[in-house]
């Protein structure tokens, strides 16, 4: 992430503004259009009818519809039937690479850019960060990544891992001081972002 980028306030009348020149350029459809979240849990249902108010207040027509999960990835993959959609992404690998999301080759039905977007200054970032090899430039491109996605709010990631941690303030790690063999006890510095740092200690 690029911590320097700055969190988005909720601001309604930009939001209107935007939907009217939307509809101005013809880049909106004229129907209703359906938020598609699976059923089963309270919590998404709760979130796709907050979703469906706020897009309501800046005066799109949204209804929602629950999906059994099953139907819901057969919709979004296989057929591509969706306008917005509440649904949870499964990575292939612990790298948890978003490039196949946008990647031009693979808009057919059943790939994996399942959103149809296409932008080539987005793949060129994405082609730049398969071939850099130096870590301070990697972070650089991701964050630049990052700042894009941002910017052009394609999606919304809402990351959730599925490992769970409990820890006890008084958890100590042991730290080498200087040349000596000493070690020192200190508190586990706990971080949200910063979670598994300092893994050794």
């Amino acid at each position: 992430y690029d911590t320097k980028v700055p969190v988005l306030s909720k601001d309604e009348s930009l939001a209107r503004q935007l939907i009217e020149e939307a509809r101005k350029a013809n880049r909106l459809p004229s129907r209703t259009l359906t938020l598609k979240y699976p059923m089963g849990d309270s919590a998404v249902e709760k979130a796709a009818s907050q979703i469906k108010k706020d897009l309501q207040k800046i005066g799109l027509d949204v209804k929602t519809e629950a999906k059994i999960e099953s139907d819901l990835r057969h919709e979004v993959i296989d057929e591509q039937d969706f306008d917005i959609v509440y649904w949870r992404y499964d990575h292939r690998n612990v790298l948890y690479n978003i490039a196949p999301l946008f990647d031009p080759d693979q808009q057919q039905p059943g790939g994996t850019n399942f959103m149809g977007y296409h932008n080539p200054e987005l793949i060129k970032l994405f082609s730049y960060l398969r071939q850099e090899q130096r870590p301070f430039e990697l972070w650089e491109i991701q964050r630049e990544i990052h700042r894009f996605i941002q910017r052009e709010v394609v999606l919304v990631p809402l990351w959730q891992l599925d490992n769970y941690i409990a820890y006890t303030s008084k958890l100590l790690y042991r730290q080498q001081i200087g040349d000596s063999a000493a070690q020192q006890a200190r508190q586990l510095p706990i971080h949200p972002l910063y979670l598994f740092r300092k893994t050794e200690g």
